[in-house]
């Protein structure tokens, strides 16, 4: 994998991509495929059947890549200082501990025996925001597998909103992957883009994340302009951009442009007519133009819920 120049460790994506920006304000960027090896997958799970299957998808991606698995549970306590003051809370908290280690090992033991995949288990008493930030600093974490919202069941809808929610503060890359999704090896990835990255960190785990499954890439821009010429205009942009993909990523990169009234129906509508496997998309916090807005955090956690395809959203940065 990547290595820091100055330490000679690994990189994950989050150290690798903050090194990156720091270098990058200084000197024009020349694009360079650098691969990268996948080494630990996160799975935050509150034991739901939502994010059991987001626990699975790692597993099965685990039996292609030589990762470790590494199950995170955090439950926040709220002590009153009364109820800890006479040890109540914290003799409540003591035995909770002790339940949801026991939970954690269960299912990690499940998971060996069943799947022969490597897995940790992390028990924290932080925020899921908090936990998921301390550990992908400390673990080095490459990607982050959640579920979104379920169907039925209050418990499933309030790990949902928490997954929306960690797309807006990423720092790693994060796959998000539907209730209804059954595992499928992923063919077909689609980047939805109209801010034509030349970020190499954002590039090169991209192509990586395709190669790594031997899938299929294809790049798309969108507009809700309906004119030949408007729509040509993109086309001709997007074409440029790929042919500056390819001589460096993938020689089979192919490209389309979309257009209609909504981004989020005409993006569902192509995936589901061309069988795409794994959509992607980058977030943008701090942009205000239209195609920024389109494509940043909100437009993203707005198709964590809509999508029936898994999601992998790479954090851009606030640039």
């Amino acid at each position: 994998g990547s290595k820091d120049c100055y330490t000679g460790r690994r990189l994950s994506f989050t150290h690798f991509f903050v090194i990156h920006n720091v270098c990058s304000k200084r000197k024009q960027i020349n694009l360079k495929h650098k691969p990268f090896a996948m080494k630990k997958i996160l799975v935050p799970t509150d034991f739901s059947a939502c994010a059991n299957n987001a626990a699975n998808f790692a597993i099965q991606t685990a039996k292609y890549l030589p990762v470790k698995v590494v199950l995170l549970h955090a439950f926040e306590t709220s002590e009153s200082p009364y109820a800890r003051y006479v040890g109540l809370d914290l003799e409540y908290t003591n035995l909770l501990k002790k339940d949801l280690r026991s939970m954690l090992n269960t299912l990690a033991n499940n998971i060996k025996n069943t799947d022969g995949v490597e897995v940790e288990t992390i028990l924290t008493d932080k925020s899921l925001s908090e936990s998921i930030s301390t550990v992908c600093e400390a673990q080095e974490i490459d990607l982050i597998v959640m579920g979104t919202l379920g169907a039925t069941g209050l418990r499933e809808k309030l790990w949902g909103s928490k997954t929306a929610s960690q797309i807006d503060k990423t720092t790693a890359p994060l796959m998000v992957i539907p209730h209804n999704y059954s595992w499928k090896k992923p063919e077909r990835f689609l980047f939805a883009t109209n801010h034509f990255e030349e970020n190499e960190i954002i590039l090169n785990y991209l192509f990586e994340m395709a190669s790594m499954y031997q899938a299929n890439l294809e790049i798309t821009s969108f507009t809700d302009e309906d004119s030949p010429e408007a729509i040509q205009q993109l086309q001709n942009k997007l074409d440029g951009y790929c042919d500056k993909l390819k001589p460096v990523y993938d020689n089979a990169l192919t490209n389309t442009v979309l257009h209609g009234d909504r981004f989020d129906e005409t993006l569902q509508h192509y995936i589901t007519k061309d069988d795409v496997d794994i959509l992607t998309m980058v977030t943008y916090h701090k942009d205000k133009s239209f195609f920024y807005r389109l494509f940043n955090a909100s437009a993203t956690t707005k198709m964590s819920y809509h999508t029936e395809t898994p999601l992998l959203v790479i954090p851009g940065g606030g640039h």
